[in-house]
Parts: structure tokens; C-alpha cells; sequence
């Protein structure tokens, strides 16, 4: 693994209008290329707001910076965010009835279609209508979308929250060989709520709550007992880590 960080985020702050409380204040964190990073907290912690900043997406009034590859985010242009990072928001509608073959080919070449639809199990569905399937299986669509653009960072906001129990794991395990075929140039960030697969997915966990980073560092040292059961005001057990993804 490369100590070059693909994405640093300092004094990172979020709010929606002017005036307004902060959505997400004062977080700053790095990502090494060929990480997996996993932001998790509960409801409202500012999860899907700081990952849409980090992208470069936030209509938000947004304070400190994001930088790519070393390029601040704020000073590129549409076209050259996307030659950089993709992202995958919660839900995905699809408003035109293309096959799932087309939708995935978006910007992209043949051969890495090809893989995407088998990375994500989409190959028995090429040809038909993405308006015809399921919320799970659009899912998996804007994934290998995003497989097949080639990008250096991928922004996945709760790729698992519509899959089975199966293609969970193997989303995220998809995600991972992506990052592992060019471990020096590619990294992904992704917001989870099931705490068991970021513990076995990520390298590091950016835990949130109130839109302030709680802490951020290795899945073991992050997500304790302790820690999960003060966040989360629940009582919390944890079991030896054991990585599965």
C-alpha cells in the first residue's frame, strides 16, 4: 500500500444556508491510495453530506478543502472531477429505458463493461431494461457504472443497502479488486450503516456523529464497545476481528 494520500479533507465544514448549523464542521482526514475507508455513524451524523462534499457535489455552502490526487476539488472542472473520482449515491433512479449493457457503457470502453457486468452479476441482464429490475439490481448498475469509468476514487453512498446478504459482501468484495488491480492509484470511500461489513471491508473507519469525526483510524481500534455504545446510545458488543471482504 502507497503512503501517497489520494484524498485529504482539511477543516472540512458543511452547512445548508448561511447562517444555518453546520451539517458537518471542521473534519479533516487523508486517504492513502489503495485504501478502503468506511464513514459510519448514526442517522444524521452528516454521512451522505460529507461524502457528496468530498466529491465535489454539495450545493451546500461548503468551508475548507478536498484534495485529489493533490488537485483541489473546488478549482476542477465537471469533466475533470469525473476523469477523477465516481459516485454512487443511495438511490439510482433510471429515467430511460436503457439496457443494462448501455447504462453501464456510459463513458466507457467495451472491455471494461464486459468486466463490470461480471464483477457485479449483471451479465444474465445485459440486454434487458434497466426499468424492469429490481432496487438491488439498479444498485449494482451504478456500481459497475462506476467500475467502468475508470476513476481513481470511488464515492459509494450505502452500496449494500439494497442487496441481498449475497451480493453485499460481493459488492464490496468488488469494490476492493477494483482498488487492488492498481492498488498505487485507486482508493474508495464508503458510507456504511452495517457496522460488521466495515469492519471487515475497510482499512480505516471515519467515525461521525453530530457532523464532527468521533475518530478515525484501523476498524478494531475505532469501533469499540466503548466507543459504538456512547455513539450510538445503545449497549454494544463487539467479537474478534476477523477480515472477510
Amino acid at each position: 500500500m502507497s503512503d501517497t494520500f489520494l484524498l485529504r479533507a482539511d477543516s472540512l465544514s458543511v452547512r445548508f444556508h448561511r447562517g444555518g448549523a453546520f451539517a458537518v464542521q471542521n473534519v479533516t482526514f487523508a486517504v492513502s491510495a489503495g485504501q478502503c475507508v468506511a464513514v459510519v455513524g448514526p442517522n444524521g451524523a452528516g454521512k451522505s453530506t460529507l461524502l457528496r462534499a468530498l466529491a465535489g457535489l454539495s450545493p451546500e455552502i461548503v468551508t475548507g478543502t478536498v484534495t485529489i490526487a493533490g488537485a483541489e476539488v473546488g478549482r476542477l472542472s465537471a469533466r475533470e472531477l469525473a476523469t477523477r473520482r465516481a459516485f454512487v449515491a443511495q438511490d439510482n433512479p433510471m429515467p430511460f429505458a436503457f439496457t443494462v449493457r448501455e447504462a453501464v457503457s456510459l463513458g466507457a470502453t467495451t472491455g471494461e463493461v464486459n468486466d463490470a457486468l461480471v464483477r457485479f452479476d449483471l451479465s444474465a441482464f445485459a440486454e434487458r431494461s434497466v426499468l424492469a429490475l429490481s432496487g438491488g439490481e439498479r444498485q449494482r448498475v451504478a456500481l459497475a457504472r462506476a467500475w467502468a469509468q475508470n476513476a481513481a476514487l470511488l464515492f459509494l453512498d450505502e452500496p449494500t443497502a439494497h442487496q441481498d446478504l449475497r451480493h453485499a459482501g460481493a459488492v464490496l468484495s468488488g469494490v476492493r479488486a477494483y482498488i487492488g488491480e492498481r492498488p498505487a492509484e485507486r482508493a474508495a470511500v464508503a458510507v456504511l450503516h452495517d457496522l460488521n461489513l466495515a469492519t471487515s471491508w475497510a482499512d480505516k473507519v471515519l467515525l461521525l456523529r453530530g457532523g464532527e469525526t468521533v475518530a478515525f483510524g484501523v476498524p478494531q481500534a475505532v469501533l469499540t464497545a466503548e466507543t459504538l455504545s456512547r455513539i450510538y446510545d445503545i449497549p454494544v458488543q463487539t467479537v474478534p476481528f476477523i477480515r472477510a471482504i
